[in-house]
């Protein structure tokens, strides 16, 4: 099978019932792709974007990523990873840092369709989110504050 993880085309030939976690871990190398619950798709932190929508990797066997676009926070690069980062640790940055890939890559998914979210939409957005440092809340500013930083830069390149 055939995809793209991260901008570059890969081809699988492997077991389509390895899960995609252990394919980014195991075979592919991408060091930020976590797993916290080992593989009980109880906590996000192996979260990732496929086809623009964030999906538990620990929960989706090779097979559903056939042709697919795979993103991992490695993926989008230092500067929208600072963004995330700078945004998350202004609202007071968790000290666990347990949730902090989930975030990311739910958020990223989100303002790609919706650049311009209003505050309710940035909670809905993360509504089964779950974070005990800094509460759901200052996680929903923090999408809201990433998501202007991200306007003003794509102005500036304007």
């Amino acid at each position: 099978m055939r995809f793209n993880l991260n901008g570059s085309d890969v081809d699988y030939g492997g077991n389509p019932d390895m899960t995609l976690l252990d394919y980014l871990k195991s075979v592919a190398g991408v060091p930020v792709t976590s797993v916290g619950c080992s593989g009980g798709a109880n906590c996000g932190a192996c979260t990732v974007l496929v086809d623009g929508r964030a999906v538990l990797s620990c929960r989706t066997p090779m097979a559903k990523i056939a042709g697919a676009l795979v993103s991992t926070s490695d993926g989008a690069g230092q500067v929208i990873q600072d963004i995330f980062s700078l945004s998350l640790r202004s609202m007071g940055s968790p000290y666990c840092h347990y949730c902090v890939p989930e975030t990311v890559m739910k958020a990223r998914a989100f303002l790609e369709k919706n650049p311009d979210p209003t505050p309710e939409q940035s909670r809905r957005a993360i509504d089964r989110h779950l974070c005990h440092c800094i509460g759901s809340g200052n996680v929903a500013r923090s999408i809201m504050e990433a998501a202007e930083q991200l306007r003003e830069r794509k102005e500036e390149k304007a």
